[in-house]
């Protein structure tokens, strides 16, 4: 999870700068690496988002391409916040449940104690 955060903290500039310099296929490879890596952390929205810019992309209509990135953008820079919280807990050696939901983005558990 670090690593992800690390390596693609710029992505969406990254991806951005590839589009509005030519280079679709560089975008669209980015946008396919993290749709994946946010399906292997479980970041469904991220991934959502991820796709349809991916296809959006190999649509080649810029117009619809930068609405897309904007979403994307909107969902990567909030996985990357949720990740931050996972670090601090990493380095000291535990996880609590608040920061597993809010990478996954979803509700606190409703399970009692038990």
């Amino acid at each position: 999870m670090i690593k992800f955060q690390s390596g693609h903290s710029n992505s969406a500039k990254e991806i951005n700068k590839n589009l509005k310099s030519g280079k679709p296929k560089e975008a669209e490879r980015s946008t396919h690496t993290i749709k994946g890596l946010a399906g292997t952390l479980g970041a469904e929205q991220l991934q959502k988002t991820a796709d349809a810019l991916e296809k959006g992309i190999k649509e080649r209509n810029s117009g619809h391409s930068q609405s897309l990135l904007k979403d994307f953008s909107i969902s990567l820079y909030k996985t990357l916040d949720s990740l931050k919280g996972f670090e601090q807990e990493e380095v000291q050696g535990k996880t609590k449940e608040g920061n597993i939901n809010r990478l996954l983005m979803i509700g606190p558990s409703n399970k009692k104690d038990i």
